[in-house]
């Protein structure tokens, strides 16, 4: 099932403009109403039911969260040469295509702003980014993207609003960085086969950049208080899911920093987020379970132009996340999968390494990297907690 016919955003009227009036006002609005203790005593639901949609006992959403999108200049170059001078980024991609395409809802990380589209482009360290790229990211299978990273005022105002635009065109949603404070203000929600699923995105910084006075609104920071409080409104708009993502932590260290932990606690503490994506340090971090929230704290990249020397930084995870329903309502984690992946060059391709590595081991390269994901990804305990990288070898 394609996902145009399975992912709708609901508008602010369409939601429940009587519940978003708080939040349009800028007032948190209260949580949803009942079994917060109910569910965390149970150890297995998602901790704030839902008192709105349509109970089906059983049924299922996947969800799929992946690396950053860092787009360096050998990235445009190498689409240009795939695509025969017309730019084209699909074949880098490809091969992950797989685990993307089939989710309910799959989520990328657009780390870096979009320019015109003729340019002019830039890398590192003030990144515009060509915006051909939006193809790629539709045909890929995303349903959304977090657009907020420390690289979303590098081309100030006019870069957030041409990322959105592109974004908006192609009828992939988006979360973190807004136009205006009404769009700001508006929980995104979208309708995931029936279920209603908010989609949240912040980050620590901006690089030295300062949000313009008066427009603080145009880019969510990590606060736990405000991340919650956002959840909440979403909860009072209808979700019955909530999905949040954190671009944040130290740069090229594969532990969680105090700010990573300490959020993540909370925010797990709050009962009012099913699941917490992390990137931005461009190396792949553990993944761990805190009361019924899994927290995916770093997915490293998904492809990018940093040298090949630099290991850690072309491998990353994609995580899928199976959330299934209760009789009562209520929603909880039943599979939580993690496939490694490896970014190559020459030409720049991303690979699944549990598809392409063959049981017997195959490629050093590869082999290392997949050994080196799993090693860190089930480093704080997620095993125990039912967490599984598939071996080598498998679908």
């Amino acid at each position: 099932m394609r996902i145009d016919r399975r992912v709708a955003f609901l508008g602010f009227s369409a939601i429940a403009a009587v519940g978003l009036a708080a939040c349009s006002s800028g007032a948190a609005a209260p949580p949803s109403s009942g079994g917060d203790k109910q569910a965390a005593a149970a150890g297995e639901s998602s901790a704030a039911p839902t008192s709105t949609g349509d109970v089906v006992p059983g049924r299922t959403i996947t969800v799929v969260g992946s690396g950053d999108f860092l787009i360096h200049n050998t990235l445009w170059m190498q689409a240009q040469s795939d695509g025969g001078g017309q730019m084209d980024f699909s074949p880098q991609v490809a091969g992950i295509k797989k685990r993307i395409a089939p989710a309910d809802f799959a989520i990328c990380q657009q780390e870096t702003p979009f320019a015109k589209p003729t340019g002019p482009f830039s890398g590192y360290p003030v990144f515009s980014t060509p915006p051909q790229l939006v193809k790629t990211i539709k045909d890929t299978g995303y349903d959304a993207c977090g657009t907020v990273s420390n690289h979303t005022l590098d081309g100030g105002m006019d870069g957030i609003k041409r990322t959105l635009d592109a974004l908006d065109a192609a009828g992939i949603g988006h979360a973190g960085s807004a136009r205006t404070a009404e769009e700001a203000a508006t929980p995104h929600i979208y309708d995931v086969d029936g279920v209603k699923m908010a989609y949240l995105s912040y980050a620590y910084d901006f690089n030295g950049y300062k949000r313009p006075a008066g427009k603080e609104w145009c880019c969510n920071l990590i606060n736990a208080d405000q991340m919650i409080a956002d959840a909440k409104k979403a909860r009072e708009a209808g979700a019955q899911l909530v999905i949040m993502n954190m671009h944040g932590g130290d740069e090229n260290s594969s532990t969680p920093n105090a700010l990573q932990k300490n959020t993540a606690a909370a925010i797990a503490a709050s009962g009012q987020v099913d699941a917490l994506f992390g990137q931005h340090v461009h190396v792949v971090q553990p993944v761990q379970k805190i009361g019924n929230m899994w927290v995916v704290y770093g997915e490293g990249n998904l492809v990018s132009g940093q040298y090949d020397s630099w290991k850690r930084n072309k491998e990353g995870v994609i995580v899928s996340l199976t959330f299934t329903q209760a009789d009562d309502g209520t929603w909880s984690t039943t599979k939580a999968v993690g496939y490694p992946t490896l970014n190559t060059s020459a030409p720049i391709r991303v690979h699944d390494l549990v598809s392409e590595l063959p049981k017997s081991g195959g490629d050093s390269r590869m082999l290392e990297a997949y050994q080196q994901t799993k090693k860190t990804v089930l480093s704080m305990g997620a095993a125990k907690d039912g967490f599984v990288v598939p071996d080598p070898g498998g679908q």
